[in-house]
């Protein structure tokens, strides 16, 4: 295919205005995947393109090596690793160029992974429009597909991984975002010890209108035969329920070791199909479960969408009745007594996050934007005990933390000045809850990473023109729907120690080095960097 920069690359469908979270996901047409990134190797292949396991390359970054600065840097090699995901045209619309309806196709699972940012859903980093293909870079979940456990779970595994998937689920459809294609193969395994799962394919994934309510979406069936509700195989309106259906079956396949109901080799088998509509499946095969887990599955699989658990409903399920603690007390795989092992249930912060929160309140804006890019750029397997920080101060599973999450996390009886300080800067959308991403930003310091590869790769991010400095336009399209001239101004005004109307990567690596003020007056003011 080449490497060689194109002289005309495909131009990306014209941007919305967009809030600041959703411009994380940076969305490239001026350069090619393979001038910024070395592959290393395949991890799949399938009917529509190709995946594999990429790295940065060290002279990737444009910007680095356009910045004022740069004699006096040395180039980083990246230990980051991503998946990349190469989506060719020829595969979607049978020509080798990119035309409006293939462009509208693809851009669905972008504008999905813009909308939501969750502990339990891959991470987009950026996408490449190049003449012959679109390649979607984001968190590389490094474990094994949920698929290859089935019949080997503990019920307390299998109620952990379908507890971070109903989080992850209820979390979309809150946002209006349908997945259609749930189903074990799609959930990777990236921790066993912790046993975090992380759902990965959002090829299918719709945001419905806002003018409907989920009972009615006007979004078209689509899935996986094995785990698609009764209403999907009609080939009826997909619902957020039929969601649902799928995470019952997917639990079903865990414990059971079998489809419920059809086979993906056997769409149109008759007796298979009056079994779907009744719902009646061989409910022996999880018979091994408790009584909670199986009312759990049952109230999934209900063949009627109105009699059917919505994703809410089930989660508060979940966490009421079929918890581990809600098991009877005797291990249900061996019938031997439950281990007492006691984990750590407070929402307390360790110290040192603690201080990172309240110590990200008194940054500038800059410093505070900028490590919210720098979060969206860290590789995700170096974040895992902050994921398990923010999961356990999400007490409600809403995927957010909301006021009293956070007086709970800081061990405050009630929101005072301070409290409401610290939440006020960390919900940097001003949207009233704390996200994933910001939280992470809070705290990325705690845990020393903070590294020059990340500082460079933030520094790349807002020089989304490689110009080699961050202009007040690079920083009024980053800002999307929050950006003034006012902000914009601000912004500026913290970094651009040299007065000369720009930040280059000296004034930029400054500003995110400097103490707890997170303010610089000028380069005199901290020791020399070079």
């Amino acid at each position: 295919m080449g490497c060689a920069p194109s002289k005309q690359q495909q131009k990306p469908p014209s941007p919305q205005k967009r809030d600041f979270r959703e411009q994380l996901v940076w969305e490239r047409s001026g350069r090619k995947f393979c001038e910024v990134y070395e592959l290393l190797k395949d991890l799949n292949s399938g009917s529509f393109g190709t995946v594999a396991l990429c790295r940065r390359k060290a002279d990737g970054n444009r910007s680095i090596e356009r910045t004022p600065s740069r004699n006096n840097l040395q180039r980083v090699k990246s230990e980051s690793v991503f998946a990349m995901k190469a989506l060719d045209y020829m595969r979607h619309n049978g020509r080798l160029r990119l035309d409006e309806a293939t462009r509208n196709e693809l851009r669905h699972e972008i504008d999905v992974l813009r909308k939501v940012d969750h502990p339990s859903i891959v991470h987009l980093r950026e996408a490449f429009w190049e003449p012959t293909r679109l390649v979607l870079v984001m968190e590389y979940c490094e474990g094994r597909e949920l698929a290859e456990f089935c019949g080997q779970l503990t019920e307390s595994k299998v109620y952990k991984a379908t507890e971070q998937i109903l989080r992850a689920v209820s979390y979309l459809h809150a946002r209006r975002v349908l997945h259609r294609d749930l189903k074990l193969e799609n959930v990777m395994v990236t921790d066993q010890q912790d046993w975090h799962v992380t759902i990965v394919d959002f090829g299918l994934s719709r945001v419905f209108p806002q003018s409907l309510d989920g009972s009615r979406t006007g979004i078209k069936a689509a899935g996986t035969t094995s785990t698609a509700a009764p209403e999907v195989i009609r080939g009826e309106e997909y619902l957020m329920v039929s969601d649902v259906w799928s995470i019952g079956a997917m639990v079903y396949r865990l414990v059971g070791d079998r489809d419920p109901f059809l086979r993906d080799d056997r769409r149109d088998d008759p007796k298979a199909l009056r079994r779907l509509e009744a719902g009646d499946c061989d409910w022996g095969r999880i018979a091994t479960m408790s009584r909670p887990g199986r009312a759990f599955v049952f109230k999934c699989l209900r063949p009627h969408p109105g009699l059917r658990w919505a994703a809410d409903a089930a989660l508060k399920y979940c966490l009421a009745d079929w918890r581990p603690e809600a098991l009877r007390p005797v291990n249900i795989d061996t019938n031997v007594p439950a281990t007492t092992e006691k984990r750590d249930k407070s929402p307390r912060l360790a110290p040192e996050l603690e201080s990172s929160l309240k110590r990200y309140g008194s940054y500038t804006e800059l410093k505070r934007a900028a490590l919210i890019i720098a979060a969206a750029q860290t590789d995700k397997r170096s974040v895992k005990k902050l994921r398990e920080e923010f999961l356990k101060i999400d007490t409600d599973a809403s995927g957010t933390i909301n006021e009293k999450e956070l007086c709970a996390a800081l061990g405050v009886a009630e929101l005072d000045t301070p409290t409401k300080d610290v939440f006020a800067k960390l919900d940097h959308d001003s949207s009233g809850e704390v996200h994933y991403h910001e939280f992470l930003a809070a705290t990325l310091e705690a845990h020393e990473l903070l590294n020059e590869e990340v500082l460079q790769d933030t520094f790349d991010r807002m020089d989304h023109d490689d110009s080699g400095v961050i202009s007040r336009e690079n920083l009024r399209s980053l800002l999307g729907s929050r950006a003034s001239d006012e902000l914009v101004e601000t912004l500026m005004q913290d970094g651009d120690l040299k007065r000369n109307g720009h930040v280059d990567y000296e004034e930029f690596s400054r500003v995110m080095r400097s103490g707890a003020s997170g303010s610089v007056d000028s380069l005199e003011d901290v020791a020399p960097m070079f």
